[in-house]
């Protein structure tokens, strides 16, 4: 998956995914910004294990 998918289109993808679960309630931009380092990390630990580093 990874190496078919760049870091902004995968961040892209979880924003969209949180927006469509809460349903029209409102995110603020600390809280979005903490799902986005939280996503960063996920989305670099995911790409080193399918390099096997």
């Amino acid at each position: 998956m990874f190496k078919t998918i760049s870091k902004e289109k995968y961040l892209l993808n979880q924003v969209t995914k949180l927006i469509e679960s809460r349903n029209g309630a409102a995110i603020d931009e600390q809280e979005l910004n903490e799902f986005i380092k939280q996503w960063s990390f996920d989305y670099e630990m995911e790409k080193r294990m399918e390099l096997g580093n």
